[in-house]
């Protein structure tokens, strides 16, 4: 388990309040993706949602493809 998870404001790159919707790097996404069983696993099903909710839709999609199915 990660000791420290990332804000939705680290995950989306904000500065000072101001949305960035940039791509983030494959090891960030797969990172993120981890965090996100994690809470999912641990039926923080909000607080996962919540770290995803803000990044561009493309990068939704890269986190979403790299957790496990079934």
């Amino acid at each position: 388990m990660y000791s420290e998870r990332s804000s939705p404001e680290e995950v989306q790159g904000l500065d000072a309040g101001i949305e960035q919707p940039q791509a983030i790097s494959l090891d960030r996404a797969e990172k993120i993706a981890g965090e996100v069983q994690e809470l999912i696993n641990a039926g923080e099903e909000h607080s996962a949602w919540e770290l995803v909710r803000r990044l561009h839709p493309a990068d939704m999609g890269t986190i979403v493809a790299g957790l496990p199915r079934g």
